[in-house]
């Protein structure tokens, strides 16, 4: 679990969940809703159909994974270089993320990741050009 900053982005403010914690889009029809109310009348609100994204696991995804398994605290800041393929979520600080659970259920949304920490999060499908940074 990770979070992600392109330093070469002109929004490098923007942090970007990547690791688990995260709402199911994947399966679940979900929708963009301008604030809790709209979840009384879910027949108003347009549902998108769940966004699959199946991983594809590469040598590189698997080196990545080895080489974050083996830092001694998830609390420093480690540069690293990989190119990452997959979908790209984003909620808009005006909006919730509505997701129509299981047996019915709606949950709501304001941000991704551990207490909500960032505003977007990378969905991968494959990681490659894998470098880990110089100790």
């Amino acid at each position: 679990m990770s979070v992600l900053i392109d330093d070469s982005c002109p929004h490098s403010d923007v942090r970007v969940w990547y690791g688990d914690n995260i709402p199911a889009v994947d399966g679940s029809p979900h929708a963009l809703i301008d604030s809790l109310d709209a979840l009384r009348r879910p027949g108003d609100i347009h549902w998108l159909p769940p966004a699959p994204v199946i991983f594809q696991p590469t040598k590189d995804s698997e080196s990545m994974g080895e080489y974050f398994r083996k830092l001694p605290s998830f609390s420093d800041e480690v540069k690293v270089t990989a190119t990452f393929r997959g979908r790209f979520d984003y909620i808009p600080k005006s909006k919730w993320l509505a997701l129509k659970v299981s047996e019915g259920r709606l949950e709501a949304f304001k941000a991704f990741g551990h207490l909500g920490c960032c505003c977007a999060r990378l969905v991968p499908q494959s990681v490659t050009e894998f470098v880990p940074s110089e100790k």
